[in-house]
C-alpha cells in the first residue's frame, strides 16, 4: 500500500497528502524548479542537492590547484555530448597521445553546488572499477578555473537511441540482430554492474535508456553516476549517502515511489531494481511506465499500488516485471544481482520456448505427413528425430518447459499410432519408451498389439516348424530305408526263388511291414511325432500297408486271384505315390511313374508280377534316397565352437 498522506492541502511534509495531486502540490511547494524540469522533459534527469562535506570540497579543490596537475595536459575536443549540468568533450591527452572524454561544467553552472554535484560523480564513479562502468582517469582544474573529469572515452551510442530504432542499431552495429534478444542482452550487461556498484554499497538512482552506452562491438557501459548515493559513510564525506536523498530526484517516466523524496528516505538497492524494471518495462512494451501526459499524470502512475500490465503478457515475464516494479521496496528483488538471476531464468525459458516453437513446427509437418497415403517410414522417423531433438533441447535448457513436455509426448503418440498402423507396435513401443511419462493409453494398446502380434508369430513358427520337412529328416530316412528295404527285398526274393503270390504271403507282408513300422516309430517316436509333417509321414506308410493288408483280405474274400490282387496293388501304389507327390514332395513323381510302368507291366505278364513289385519299389526306395539327401543339404548346420587357442 502507499504511504499515507494526509489531506490534500498544501503541507510541509508528503506524509500528509493521500492523492498524486496533495504529492504534487507539495512538490510544487518545497521544489518547484523541480516539478517545472519534470514538466517540461520527463525523460530528463532532475537532479538533487549535493550532501557531500564542504572539507571534502575544499580538500579536492586545494588538491587539484596544486602543481604538476596542469589542465594543459589535454587538448581539448568538439562537444560530444551534455547533460543537465555537464558536457563532454572529446580531447587528447598529449603525453599519452591517447582520446580521453572531458567532462566539464555548463557555463551557467559556476557555483559549489555544481562543483560538488562533478566532484560526487567523479568520486562514486572512480570507485567502481567495473567493465561496465566508464573508467575515471584523471580530475583537473579547467581554464576556467573549475574542475573537470577525465575519462575513458566510449564510441558508442546511447540505449536509448538504439532501443526502438532498427536503422539506427543496424547503422550502429553494421549488422541485423534481433531486437528483444539485442535489448535484453544490453540489460542483462546493466544489471551486472549495478549489481557490483550495489555490491560496492552504491546505488545509481537514475537508471535510464539514455544512460547507457553501447559500444560498436556490443560493449555496455553504463553512465552518469551524478545521483548515485552510497549507503553507507566511509568517512571521508565524499560520497552522498542514501540517508540524506529526501529530496525528489532522478527520471519522472522511470521513477520509483520512493524517489519522489519524503522525510525519510527509503532509497536503497531496490530502488534500482525499480529502475531495472522500469528498463525491461520499456523493452518489452515499447514504452517507459510513467508515460503519462503531464507531471500529474505521472505522479498518479508512480503512486499506483499495483503497475497495470496487459493481459497477453506472458506470464513469466508478468510476474518479473510486477515484482521488479512493486510499489513497496521490500516486495521487489533484494539487489540488481537477484534482478539479473531472474531475468537470465527468463532468458532460458524463452530459448527454450523458441526452441520448442521450432520442433512444434517439424511435429505439424509430422502428423500431417503421417496421415498421408504416400508417406514412408523412413520420412517419419526423418521428421520425428528433428521434432524430438528441438523439443528435448528446449527441456535441456528448461525442465520446466511444459509446452516442450506435451509436444514431445503429442509427437511420441503420433509416431506411435503410425506404428501401430503399420503394424509395428514394437517401433512404436520403441518410441514411446524413448520419452518420459508415454500417454498410458497408447502404451498399453501398443503392449496389447505386440503381444498379439507375438502370438500370431509364434502360431505361425509352429506352423512352419510343423511343415518344415527338413526336421526329422534323418529319422525319416531310416524308418522309410528299411520299410522300403523291406518291400523290395522280399518280392526280389520271390521273384528269384520262382515263387507265386498267394493270399497269406500278402497278408504276412502287409502284418510284417507294419510291426517293422511299429517298431521302429517307437524307437524314433518323439522325432517322428514331434512336426506334422512327420506324422502325417508315418500315417501314410501306415495307411499305404494297412490299405495293402485290406486289399488283400477283400481279394481273397471275393474269391480273386492273389496274382491279379498283387497287380491291383502296384496300381494302388502309383495311386499313393502321385497323392504323395502333389502333398509332400514332387520328387515322388518319380515313384508315381515308376508304380505306374510297374502296373501296366503286370497288367501285360502278370506271371513275372514280384519282379514288377521289386522293380516298383526300388523306384520308390531310390526316390525317398534322393529326397531326403537334398533336404539333409538344405538344412542348417549348427556351427561348431572354435578349438582351443583359435581367435
Amino acid at each position: 500500500m502507499p504511504p499515507a498522506f494526509g489531506d490534500d492541502r498544501p503541507v510541509a511534509s508528503p506524509r500528509s497528502a493521500t492523492t498524486a495531486d496533495g504529492i504534487l502540490r507539495w512538490l510544487r511547494a518545497t521544489q518547484p524548479e523541480a516539478v517545472t524540469h519534470a514538466e517540461k522533459n520527463p525523460k530528463g534527469t532532475i537532479l538533487a542537492p549535493p550532501t557531500t562535506r564542504a572539507e571534502a570540497v575544499e580538500r579536492a579543490l586545494g588538491m587539484l590547484q596544486k602543481p604538476g596537475r596542469p589542465y594543459e595536459r589535454y587538448a581539448p575536443g568538439p562537444l560530444i555530448g551534455k547533460g543537465g549540468m555537464g558536457r563532454v568533450f572529446a580531447a587528447e591527452e598529449r603525453l599519452l597521445g591517447r582520446e580521453v572524454a572531458l567532462k566539464a561544467l555548463n557555463a551557467r553552472f559556476g557555483g559549489t553546488h555544481a562543483i560538488k554535484k562533478l566532484l560526487q560523480e567523479a568520486w562514486v564513479t572512480g570507485s567502481l572499477e567495473h567493465p561496465g562502468v566508464v573508467p575515471i582517469h584523471d580530475v583537473v582544474l579547467g581554464a576556467d578555473g573549475r574542475p573537470a573529469i577525465v575519462m575513458k572515452r566510449i564510441q558508442g551510442a546511447p540505449g536509448g537511441k538504439l532501443l526502438h530504432d532498427r536503422e539506427a542499431r543496424f547503422k550502429h552495429l553494421g549488422e541485423e540482430v534481433d531486437a528483444l534478444d539485442w535489448n535484453l542482452g544490453v540489460l542483462l550487461q546493466v544489471c551486472q554492474a549495478v549489481r557490483y556498484a550495489h555490491d560496492r554499497g552504491i546505488v545509481h538512482r537514475d537508471l535510464k535508456p539514455d544512460n547507457v552506452m553501447v559500444g560498436r562491438y556490443g560493449e555496455v557501459h553504463v553512465v552518469d553516476w551524478g545521483l548515485a548515493v552510497a549507503l553507507e559513510d566511509d568517512g571521508t564525506g565524499r560520497f552522498p549517502l542514501a540517508s540524506d536523498a529526501v529530496a525528489m530526484a532522478g527520471t519522472p517516466c522511470y521513477m520509483a515511489p520512493e524517489m519522489l523524496g519524503g522525510e525519510e528516505s527509503r532509497i536503497g538497492k531496490a530502488t534500482d531494481v525499480y529502475l531495472l524494471g522500469a528498463l525491461l518495462h520499456e523493452i518489452v512494451l515499447g514504452q517507459a511506465p510513467h508515460a503519462g501526459d503531464g507531471i500529474l499524470a505521472m505522479v498518479t502512475s508512480i503512486m499506483q499500488p499495483e503497475r497495470p500490465l496487459p493481459d497477453d503478457l506472458p506470464e513469466e515475464v508478468r510476474q518479473l516485471l510486477s515484482k521488479a516494479l512493486a510499489f513497496a521496496p521490500e516486495q521487489r528483488f533484494e539487489d540488481g544481482g537477484a534482478f539479473r538471476r531472474a531475468l537470465e531464468e527468463l532468458l532460458r525459458h524463452q530459448g527454450s520456448r523458441r526452441l520448442a516453437e521450432r520442433a512444434a513446427v517439424r511435429a505439424a509437418t509430422l502428423a500431417a505427413r503421417t496421415a498421408a497415403p504416400d508417406v514412408d517410414s523412413g520420412e517419419v522417423q526423418e521428421l520425428w528425430s528433428e521434432a524430438a531433438f528441438g523439443y528435448r533441447a528446449a527441456l535441456e535448457a528448461w525442465p520446466g518447459n511444459a509446452e516442450a513436455r506435451a509436444g514431445l509426448r503429442d509427437a511420441a503418440d503420433v509416431v506411435a499410432r503410425f506404428e501401430l498402423g503399420r503394424d509395428d507396435p514394437a517401433a512404436a513401443l520403441r518410441v514411446l519408451a524413448s520419452i518420459d511419462e508415454p500417454p498410458d493409453a497408447r502404451v498399453r494398446e501398443a503392449e496389447d498389439a505386440l503381444a498379439a502380434s507375438e502370438a500370431r508369430r509364434d502360431d505361425l513358427e509352429r506352423l512352419g516348424r510343423d511343415h518344415d520337412p527338413r526336421i526329422g529328416i534323418r529319422a525319416r530316412a531310416g524308418v522309410s530305408a528299411l520299410i522300403v528295404g523291406i518291400w523290395t527285398l522280399v518280392p526280389l526274393q520271390l521273384y528269384l526263388s520262382g515263387a507265386t503270390g498267394t493270399f497269406g504271403r500278402m497278408r504276412t507282408g502287409a502284418a510284417v511291414l507294419l510291426a517293422t513300422l511299429a517298431g521302429a516309430s517307437l524307437l524314433a517316436g518323439p522325432v517322428l511325432s514331434s512336426t506334422f509333417f512327420n506324422r502325417a509321414f508315418v500315417q501314410a506308410l501306415a495307411g499305404v500297408v494297412t490299405v495293402q493288408l485290406l486289399l488283400a483280405l477283400a481279394a481273397e474274400s471275393l474269391g480273386l486271384d492273389p496274382t491279379q490282387a498283387q497287380v491291383v496293388m502296384l496300381g494302388l501304389y502309383a495311386s499313393a505315390t502321385a497323392v504323395g507327390s502333389a502333398t509332400f514332395d514332387r520328387r515322388l513323381t518319380l515313384a508315381a511313374v515308376g508304380y505306374a510302368l510297374a502296373f501296366v507291366a503286370g497288367a501285360l505278364w502278370p506271371a513275372e508280377v514280384y519282379l514288377w513289385i521289386t522293380l516298383g519299389n526300388a523306384t520308390l526306395l531310390v526316390t525317398l534316397l534322393v529326397a531326403n539327401g537334398a533336404l539333409e543339404r538344405r538344412r542348417p548346420r549348427r556351427k561348431r565352437p572354435p578349438p582351443p587357442g583359435d581367435p
